[in-house]
């Protein structure tokens, strides 16, 4: 005759079976807590590198501007405006790699295209320094970005922005739609030449 005890799959287990089924539960239970605890902890730690990265950027386009005042030829002028748009290409990588959030980006951008619809000198009041906002994009592009993804999504966020009839929210419409596009794009290949 069996017993009862041995008629379920269950019910033949002794009480070390069941600690060791207990503790493989308790296992399972550790593994999937840890495997959420580093996902939280590598989004926690993306956002921070995120503030930090956004932090120094805003840092280097501050003391750039701040050195403004300092230009009187155009030859620190031509300076100024290839460490301009060199720290813009910076932050266009880092936006691309998830370390500005958006909307500072967005925010960014659209100073940038107020300047460049603005179109003025570096420093007005200065008659030697001649070239304008867009004049030194143009030389920029054409000499460094031409061929490469940040000269694209850049000239994409400047187009139309020198017409009539602009507004803000079209602006940030126009901004935000060129983002999403960019984000996730593959960089253009560079040629042997590496332009």
């Amino acid at each position: 005759m069996e017993s009862s005890v041995g008629s379920s799959a269950f019910g033949a287990l002794t009480v070390p079976d069941w600690i060791l089924v207990l503790q493989l539960v308790v296992l399972l239970v550790q593994v999937c807590v840890s495997v959420w605890l580093v996902r939280v902890s590598m989004r926690t730690s993306r956002y921070t590198q995120a503030g930090e990265t956004s932090l120094r950027c805003q840092e280097r386009y501050e003391a750039l501007v701040d050195t403004r005042d300092a230009v009187e030829t155009p030859q620190q002028e031509d300076r100024y405006y290839d460490r301009f748009w060199g720290a813009q290409a910076d932050q266009f990588v880092h936006w691309r790699n998830d370390l500005i959030p958006d909307e500072t980006y967005a925010e960014w951008m659209a100073f940038r295209r107020r300047q460049y619809r603005s179109d003025k000198t570096l420093r007005p009041e200065l008659n030697g320094l001649t070239v304008t906002f867009r004049a030194a994009w143009g030389e920029r592009y054409e000499r460094h970005y031409k061929h490469r993804l940040f000269g694209r999504f850049m000239t994409k966020i400047f187009e139309g922005a020198e017409r009539p009839g602009h507004s803000e929210p079209k602006d940030l419409t126009h901004i935000t739609e060129t983002m999403k596009a960019f984000k996730r794009m593959p960089a253009p290949r560079l040629d042997k030449k590496g332009d």
